[in-house]
């Protein structure tokens, strides 16, 4: 008896969700390792740091150019494939200095900003185009089984990759390991581009407002509600950059632990986000979403001050799990409040924006605290400087966090999907766009004069 064929709508539904899992495969397995690998190269804590920050900003400025890239190509499929192929060839010049046993500093940065520039490049039409895939009544549900399956793979794939170097460090080649995780990571996205080539065309060659270039956002950026939850944001990431990059080489070169144990310590912040996630819509709902932004600053704070006080592992897992906590909330709370404040028609554009913004706080905060650990020539005590100086900056983002705006009203539903893993801080999360709820004409209107917590009127909309 032959099995009928799979309808078109749900053809591209399990492309969809197939597509997901092995991008993530790739982040958990391969990505989450790079600063492991610059110390096994023996191109230094400061280098292992950097490189979990510098190259975004190549991401963040090439996913400017999206929209002309895709008008270049004629569709977003195409070119949706060509950046997750670029992607996974990014991978090649990491496989080869792993063979060799060795690697220059600037080949490693250019194939890290190889990798997040296509990464990055990807994300404004993947999120047009799903919208046109994935039906309306459906996509809440069918989102949530992604986002469910995608951070399930991440897992999978840093588990697994921690068995793999650990194992590979025991019988003394580590950087076979490393090659084998990268191999790996390399064919997950080639899967990747693969399925997202078989997926349907619907909707991938309407040059819509979903494509709109966001630069004209930056010089509007300064004014408005959105524009002091935005200053807050990019504050706060400058201030947690400054210790967040250094969490790897400080616990695998400081603390000298096994890869295995690096990989708990990272598992246990992914666990703290996909643990608390389910609770977050509920406790937004009843208290709002910039009490559940305090709350998530209460917690982000003292988390590298912590880090001081002991080096007891079961201690160091508490750590990391209130870590995924609080972060989780903060990324869940943050987006939820900027979608508000913005209209439907610009989310994509507001997105590519907060993700170019990002990576400069990102570069910013990271440099600074490279600066202090190469000044005081490493050792515990550039740790301590670096860890007390991040901390104090987050304390001070409060004077950011008390001018940003109350949104009245019930926050709509949002999905995200995982693009990369801090170590110190679990997943990276981005919203999936078609799961926003689009208002109608006159609530989208009054979204964007959000009332403060008095009840007053703020001074309109970001930008």
């Amino acid at each position: 008896m032959t099995t009928p064929p799979l309808s078109p709508l749900r053809r591209d539904l399990r492309l969809v969700l197939a597509e997901g899992v092995a991008f993530s495969i790739m982040v958990g397995g391969g990505e989450s390792y790079l600063a492991a690998f610059v110390l096994a190269l023996g191109l230094g804590e400061v280098a292992s740091g950097l490189i979990a920050t510098v190259p975004l900003l190549a991401g963040g400025i090439l996913q400017m150019l999206t929209p002309y890239g895709v008008a270049r190509v004629g569709s977003r499929r195409r070119w949706a494939v060509i950046c997750a192929a670029w992607q996974a060839a990014s991978f090649v010049p990491l496989i080869v200095g792993g063979l060799r046993g060795t690697m220059p500093a600037w080949l490693v940065f250019a194939a890290a900003a190889s990798y997040w520039a296509a990464g990055m490049a990807i994300a404004p039409a993947w999120n047009a185009w799903v919208e046109h895939l994935v039906p309306r009544p459906i996509r809440n549900a069918y989102f949530a089984t992604r986002t469910g399956a995608a951070q399930a793979a991440v897992v999978v794939g840093l588990i697994g990759g921690g068995v793999v170097l650990q194992q590979a460090a025991e019988r003394g080649a580590p950087m076979f390991g490393f090659v084998l995780l990268f191999a790996v990571a390399a064919a997950a996205r080639g899967a990747s581009a693969v399925l997202l080539g078989a997926q349907s065309e619907r909707g991938a060659r309407v040059p819509d407002e979903a494509v709109r270039p966001a630069l004209p956002l930056l010089r509007r950026m300064p004014s408005g509600p959105g524009a002091r939850l935005l200053f807050y944001l990019l504050g706060l990431t400058a201030a947690a950059t400054i210790a967040s990059p250094f969490f790897s080489p400080y616990m695998l070169a400081q603390l000298e632990l096994s890869y295995e144990r690096y990989m708990i310590l990272v598992a246990a912040s992914l666990a703290g986000k996909v643990v608390v996630f389910p609770a977050l819509p509920p406790l937004a709902r009843r208290f709002g979403l910039r009490w559940l932004l305090r709350v998530a600053w209460i917690g982000i704070v003292p988390s590298p001050l912590l880090w001081l006080i002991s080096d007891a592992y079961p201690y160091l897992l508490a750590i990391q799990i209130v870590s995924g906590v609080a972060w989780a909330a903060h990324e869940y709370a943050s987006f939820l409040l900027l979608f508000e404040m913005v209209e439907a028609r610009r989310r994509v554009a507001i997105l590519t924006t907060y993700n170019l913004v990002h990576a400069i706080a990102t570069v910013g905060g990271s440099t600074l605290g490279a600066a202090i650990l190469q000044g005081k020539g490493g050792g515990p005590e550039a740790y301590w400087a670096i860890f007390a100086v991040s901390g104090a900056a987050r304390l001070l983002a409060v004077l950011l966090l008390a001018r940003v705006p109350a949104i009245r009203g019930e926050p709509s539903p949002m999905w995200f999907r995982p693009i990369a893993v801090r170590p110190a801080a679990g997943f990276v999360l981005r919203p999936i766009l078609a799961t926003v709820r689009r208002r109608r004409r006159a609530e989208e209107a009054s979204a964007t004069v959000p009332r403060d917590g008095d009840g007053s009127p703020g001074s309109g909309s970001a930008g």
